[in-house]
């Protein structure tokens, strides 16, 4: 099914390579702290598949809780609404407020 939601001009990032890297540091800090205390090292591996289905949550739930086909949300994130690309003089800013006293700024 069809939107009216415009694409929005903005760089697109393989969230879910950063998301596995944010993983990886996380391993690697653990296996760091551990081989301090133990004097043994650790083999630290990470799956960008887990992650990625890890990061999916919120669209999931979204989408096995809608009543129809789920629409494409672009740049907007509907749990920290407002946060979405809005259209000025000079692009698409993306200003992002996470709360209520955020957003009436």
């Amino acid at each position: 099914m069809a939107d009216s939601l415009p694409l929005a001009d903005v760089r697109v990032i393989d969230f879910s390579r950063v998301s596995t890297g944010l993983h990886a540091t996380i391993g690697i800090l653990a296996a760091l702290t551990d081989a301090a205390a133990t004097g043994v090292g650790r083999h630290v591996e990470v799956s960008m598949f887990d992650t990625a289905l890890a990061t999916l949550t919120n669209h999931a739930t979204a989408a096995l809780m809608a009543d129809g086909d789920p629409l494409r949300n672009g740049s907007r994130h509907p749990p920290i609404a407002p946060y979405e690309a809005d259209d000025a003089s000079d692009g698409q800013p993306i200003i992002a407020a996470a709360t209520s006293w955020g957003a009436e700024r």
